[in-house]
């Protein structure tokens, strides 16, 4: 569809996308555990987590938006989903969570996913 400069521009906004959706995730389950027993519309430490999740998920949509101006939508969906995952895949990493050998290897398919998607695109 585009190449060069134009290309580059919707790939990272494609990942900017990804990272905001994986980041609005991440405040989701934090305001979960932080909610504990509270009602889910509890005016506590929750809220401003949800309140910061929903932004995390309109600055997501909004750079998912400007992707596709540069990007087909068959592409750039399932990239953008997959780098979601990865993301989480990695955050729970980091927080040093039980990964099973399983999960290792759906990642490992994600990743491979990814490749030939953008393989097909070009």
């Amino acid at each position: 569809m585009t190449s060069g400069y134009v290309s580059f521009l919707g790939y990272i906004s494609l990942l900017l996308s990804s990272f905001f959706s994986a980041l609005a995730s991440v405040l989701l389950k934090l305001s979960a555990v932080a909610a504990g027993n509270a009602g889910f519309f509890s005016l506590d430490k929750s809220t401003s987590l949800k309140l910061m999740a929903i932004g995390a998920y309109g600055l997501g949509f909004l750079c998912y938006a400007w992707c596709l101006k540069y990007m087909e939508l068959q592409v750039a969906y399932p990239i953008m989903v997959a780098m979601t995952i990865l993301l989480l895949f990695f955050y729970g990493f980091y927080m040093e969570r039980a990964i099973s050998p399983v999960s290792l290897l759906g990642a490992g398919l994600i990743v491979l996913g990814i490749g030939l998607v953008l393989v097909k695109a070009r």
